[in-house]
């Protein structure tokens, strides 16, 4: 049975031309079996490399009712980089449909420094329409690879477990991957929650790089499975398996098209 609001908004961050080139398409796959849809959340720098060819497989994604959302890649208003107003509206002209939410990039920094755009949230948090009108929302939401990296098979369960814990709550609550996880082992994560730059923190990362390539040799710790698991899980319990746009809508009573 259902908890809670009953639904699950399902969220991608494609960071990564192999995300975008192969991640994207067994993400795809999986979604469809359960009739779900989800949100893929693309930096434009990884849309632009693949040119038209990335663009024509966004453009599949949203006719086919899928939805594509703006991963900001400046996150810290640096001048040498377009505005996110800017990337968000050189998206929309790329892909020539409106893109209504954002969620933000880490990775220019590291953890202990502040976000400096006030108007934007913490990381792993939809904004919408990003500058001007526009709100930001916190919802809730589980990383299923950072749970497959430290938990293996167990994987899928412990997930179900901390969304069923959030949905009980009466809360929103949110699935995100990334998609090069489908094609690419998560490999093992030893640096969660560690210091950014200590040194300790450094050789770990190291470490994790070096276990990528074999783990994904072996078939270990791929994200695909487990999510189709989850999937399967959530699905029979009665819940309903929407993109970001759709949990927003249906939570907030927001019309995102006329926002």
């Amino acid at each position: 049975m259902a908890y809670g609001l009953g639904l699950v908004g399902l969220r991608h961050d494609v960071d990564t031309v192999l995300g975008l080139l192969l991640g994207v398409e067994r993400v795809v796959g999986i979604e469809d079996r359960f009739d779900a849809r989800s949100t893929f959340y693309v930096r434009l720098r990884v849309v632009k490399k693949l040119g038209r060819r990335g663009v024509r497989l966004l453009e599949r994604l949203v006719d086919d009712g899928w939805r594509v959302g703006l991963h900001i890649d400046n996150t810290v208003d640096h001048p040498s980089l377009a505005s996110p107003w800017h990337e968000l509206l050189a998206l929309e002209e790329l892909l020539g449909v409106r893109v209504s939410t954002a969620t933000i990039h880490g990775g220019l920094f590291g953890g202990e420094k502040r976000w400096l755009l006030s108007k934007l949230c913490s990381l792993g948090r939809p904004v919408l329409n990003v500058e001007g009108p526009g709100f930001c929302l916190s919802i809730p939401t589980v990383t299923l690879d950072w749970i497959v990296a430290r938990g293996g098979r167990s994987a899928s369960e412990a997930a179900l477990q901390r969304l069923l814990g959030v949905s009980g709550a009466g809360l929103p609550v949110a699935v995100l991957t990334h998609p090069e996880y489908f094609v690419a082992s998560v490999g093992a994560r030893f640096t969660l929650g560690a210091r950014a730059y200590s040194v300790k923190t450094r050789v770990l990362k190291l470490a994790e790089k070096a276990l990528i390539p074999l783990y994904t040799m072996a078939g270990r710790r791929l994200v695909s499975e487990p999510y189709r698991r989850l999937l399967a899980a959530l699905r029979d319990m009665g819940y309903r398996l929407v993109h970001m746009e759709g949990l927003v809508e249906s939570v907030y009573g927001v019309d995102l098209l006329h926002a």
